[in-house]
């Protein structure tokens, strides 16, 4: 008979890709003795490999293709590794630059309200000018005679003469306060035989100059004392003082006073006139504004007299016109004409009022005419002085121009009313949208990433505003949202959502970026907008196109002949995209675990795998050996680069019988080694095994967080099946 001899440290090595290359069969001649004894502790080894070839062999599983994450944005992406804020999880940077067109923007001109500045008519006034008629003061002095006959003749003699002083009393003389006389006289009419030419005459306190001598007529001399610069009041005294020289005795000196003025250097008077009525001043009315903001308001009254040689000085005139901030106001110097009106205009400015509904929601009063009114205190208490003005009660006429000066800085414009905010609004990208169906080639096949997600993916918006006035932006929001499939999917609030406007562009290079290195250093800067686009990459449209809408304020303010809101605003979007996945179960998942079935395929294992003993039915004759297992044992080796950190690979029976076996991965470049022993029964006929990997459950999904720098997901280096067996089997024949 054959006896089977014994079966000692055979190898049998099997191909995961292919059927079997070898399995240890008994040579069909051989000749065994008599009697053997099969005793010791055979090890078979059977090392599981798609390769079946090297000691140890590599097999890549899990991994990434992270650059397929960037092909759906066309060539304009640029894709950066980001290790901030947490460097335990692999993140990218999508960088994508693009430019908003601002349309043609706005501009309010200064020349659509130059009728604020035109001239304001004002009727003229008349100002009498009280006339100053002759005045005849007479006087009868005594002389002694020392008992003389009046009549005598005698030589030639000096009488000294103090009379009374006499008032020349204007009072009476309505509106007339003082003058200055430019052209006038003093006559002092005396008998012929009198000399006056030794009398002095002190007029208003001033002395007046010699008198110069008269023709006699009709036994009378008039000498004449020049009143040229002299002033006059209401009341003004006259003093005599000095001596007559006389060559007949006289008892009685008979004069009169008369002082005759022609004209003045100056009068002053307190004229009656009433105020001028000055017509409302239309304010302009321009589409879209609101209100206009003045950064000065002044008016200049220029008061002129005719005829033209004459002038006004002393007029204080007061200016009402409370909408514009004057408010009783009066001019900065009222001794230069024009007369100078500045308005009051607050910290801010002074803002006008045009549109009825602003100025409710404001707190103030729409203004469709401005109403000016002029007090020129003419009302017979205070008085002016006019220059260069003959004494003959002429009316003069006053002129009065008012031209005022407003100085508007800025406007307060509502955008829909002026279209902007049609033009701020946009797609991009232009023409066909971005790809994200890409994203299911991230695992190049291995995973169905239909039921992969993302859970946190932000869009940051960087955008330059430097173009537009810091109104316009301060309370812009913008509205985003993702349109494909035919469906439009907000990102942000319906209203929009508030805008950083102090945010600058992305400064890449700034950060690190070259064209040798993609690691993007540090925190990302203040973004003008961040939304959440999870949803949006988890849907991975192949039509993806974002929408755009600036939603300026419903009231702002531009600055007048300055263009706002034009051309194009660079902008950067940033999409940062941690690799922190879920994975959806499906009903046959244990409780706590989601299986990944991805490495039978790479492995070469199957529903229709053959016993990797290479036994091809329950009887084999290396069946007969296997019931003598003793122990056996499978060693796993493998790096962990991509992160299953908690994530557990199932070893088990294709068909289902027996335990699985589990190994927990932890990360790490070194390779690991994990060791389980295998129930002495698990080699039963058939044993193809099944390997799947178990993603830990949170929320009732599995998660898999990848690590910074994960590129080549696990590398096995070995799995390998050790069955020793123990035998004591003796056959006597």
């Amino acid at each position: 008979m054959k006896i089977h001899p014994v079966l000692c440290g055979a190898i049998v090595l099997f191909s995961a890709c292919s059927d079997m290359l070898s399995i240890f069969e008994l040579p069909e001649t051989f000749e065994p003795p008599q009697t053997i004894a099969i005793i010791g502790e055979p090890a078979y080894s059977v090392n599981l490999g798609p390769l079946n070839k090297g000691d140890p062999y590599t097999l890549e599983f899990l991994g990434f293709d992270m650059s397929s994450l960037g092909e759906g944005f066309g060539d304009g992406i640029k894709v950066y590794d980001y290790d901030y804020p947490n460097p335990d999880i692999k993140t990218l940077l999508l960088h994508y630059p693009l430019d908003f067109d601002m349309g043609d923007g706005t501009s309010v001109s200064t020349d659509d309200f130059d009728a604020f500045n035109d001239p304001i008519p004002v009727p003229p006034l008349t100002l009498a000018i009280p006339k100053i008629e002759p005045l005849s003061i007479s006087l009868s002095l005594s002389i002694p005679t020392g008992g003389l006959p009046v009549g005598s003749t005698i030589p030639p003699v000096s009488i000294p003469l103090s009379p009374p002083a006499q008032t020349v009393d204007l009072s009476a003389v309505a509106g007339f306060e003082k003058a200055t006389i430019k052209s006038g006289d003093l006559l002092v009419t005396v008998p012929d035989e009198v000399d006056f030419s030794g009398m002095g005459i002190i007029w208003a306190g001033v002395s007046l100059g010699a008198p110069t001598k008269g023709t006699p007529s009709g036994g009378k001399t008039e000498w004449r004392y020049s009143l040229n610069g002299q002033s006059i009041v209401q009341k003004t005294a006259i003093q005599l003082t000095g001596s007559i020289r006389v060559s007949k005795v006289i008892d009685t000196l008979a004069l009169t006073l008369q002082p005759t003025i022609a004209d003045f250097s100056s009068i002053t008077i307190k004229p009656q006139v009433a105020n001028p009525t000055l017509s409302p001043v239309a304010v302009p009315s321009v589409s879209g504004v609101e209100a206009l903001i003045f950064s000065k308001i002044s008016i200049a009254l220029d008061c002129a007299l005719s005829p033209s040689d004459t002038t006004l000085t002393g007029l204080e005139p007061v200016l009402d016109a409370p909408t514009i901030g004057f408010n009783r106001a009066r001019p900065q110097d009222s001794t230069k004409n024009p007369l100078i009106f500045e308005a009051d205009m607050g910290q801010t400015g002074r803002i006008l009022y045009l549109d009825s509904q602003y100025a409710a929601e404001q707190g103030g009063t729409m203004c469709t005419a401005l109403d000016l009114a002029v007090d020129l205190g003419l009302d017979g208490t205070k008085p002016v002085t006019v220059q260069n003005v003959a004494n003959s009660g002429q009316s003069l006429t006053l002129t009065i121009s008012a031209q005022p000066d407003f100085v508007l800085s800025k406007a307060v414009v509502n955008p829909d009313v002026l279209g902007l905010n049609d033009s701020l609004q946009g797609d991009f990208p232009e023409g066909a949208g971005f790809d994200l169906s890409s994203i299911n080639n991230l695992a190049e096949g291995m995973l169905d990433m239909s039921r992969v997600s993302f859970t946190a993916i932000n869009l940051h918006l960087y955008l330059d505003t430097s173009d537009l006035s810091p109104d316009m932006v301060k309370n812009m929001r913008m509205i985003l949202s993702a349109q494909y499939g035919g469906q439009t999917y907000a990102l942000t609030e319906p209203e929009g959502d508030a805008f950083n406007p102090d945010a600058q562009l992305f400064d890449a290079a700034a950060h690190g970026i070259t064209a040798d290195n993609t690691v993007y250093e540090g925190p990302l800067p203040p973004p003008a907008l961040t939304t959440n686009m999870t949803e949006t990459f988890n849907a991975r449209p192949a039509d993806l196109s974002l929408h755009y809408e600036m939603k300026l304020a419903d009231h702002f303010t531009v600055a007048f002949d300055e263009k706002t809101g034009t051309g194009a605003i660079s902008a950067d979007i940033v999409i940062a995209v941690p690799f922190a996945l879920d994975f959806e179960p499906v009903e046959t998942d244990p409780p706590d675990f989601v299986i990944l079935d991805i490495l039978n395929d790479k492995l070469g294992f199957g529903a229709d795998s053959q016993d990797i003993f290479g036994r091809s039915e329950p009887d084999s004759p290396i069946s007969d050996y296997l019931d003598f297992i003793d122990s056996s044992s499978l060693t796993l080796r493998y790096n962990n680069t991509v992160g299953l950190d908690g994530a557990t690979l199932f070893i088990a029976r294709m068909d289902g019988q027996g335990e699985p076996l589990s190994f927990t991965f932890t990360s790490g470049q070194t390779p690991q080694t994990l060791s389980r022993a295998i129930a002495p029964d698990f080699p039963d006929y058939p044993f193809v095994p099944s390997f799947t990997i178990g993603l830990p459950r949170e929320n009732g999904k599995g998660k898999l967080v990848l690590k910074q720098g994960a590129n080549t997901g696990i590398v096995l280096k070995g799995i390998e099946i050790l069955i020793k067996t123990a035998l004591d089997y003796r056959i006597t024949l």
